[in-house]
């Protein structure tokens, strides 16, 4: 039986993209202990997310869509905590949510 996501309440970060220019956070702390990140994209257009272990710049081709008002579910490990996104056309809001589980 599926386990619902369970959001990590208090850790959320917020990336704020601009046309071309790749951002990106840290989770540290307990945040960076959980095994998933509910990533949702606020603005109106496609954003584009990477993570890794170290710093890392994301691309606006080949890395992992994030559809305009939309949120995917990564599964990442324990120690994979640098997230980066960036979008090619507009400005956006990605919100990380670390946490636990199954989102549906």
């Amino acid at each position: 039986m599926a386990t619902p996501f369970t959001p990590s309440f208090g850790f959320s970060q917020t990336l704020s993209l601009t046309s071309g220019s790749s951002t990106s956070v840290t989770f540290t702390g307990a945040a960076a202990n959980n095994n998933q990140v509910l990533v949702t994209n606020l603005g109106p257009g496609t954003a584009w997310v990477r993570w890794a272990s170290a710093a890392t710049t994301a691309l606006a081709s080949g890395d992992l869509p994030v559809p305009a008002s939309g949120s995917v579910l990564i599964n990442k490990s324990r120690v994979t905590n640098t997230f980066a996104g960036i979008t090619n056309a507009l400005t956006a809001s990605l919100v990380l949510t670390p946490g636990e589980g199954d989102y549906r």
